[in-house]
């Protein structure tokens, strides 16, 4: 690619993300048991549990997501 000074610039890669497609799948499975839940007419557990145990897996993968990157900056 070329630049409006004639250089030529690289496009710098973007590295996956691994936590967002662990958190897409994550928050889709557990949509699906509330989904399936209110069709078959009982309820698959708590919501507090559920939510809960949402948001300290949702801590737990973001400090990995945040170790993850800052030993990826170290290396370059």
């Amino acid at each position: 690619m070329i630049d409006g000074n004639g250089t030529e610039k690289t496009r710098a890669r973007r590295r996956l993300d691994p936590a967002a497609p662990v958190a897409g799948v994550f928050y889709l499975a557990v949509a699906g048991l509330f989904v399936a839940g209110a069709l078959r007419g009982h309820p698959v557990g708590d919501p507090m549990l559920v939510a809960g145990v949402v948001l300290v897996l949702m801590g737990l993968l973001g400090i990995v997501q945040a170790v993850l990157r800052a030993q990826r900056r170290d290396r370059t």
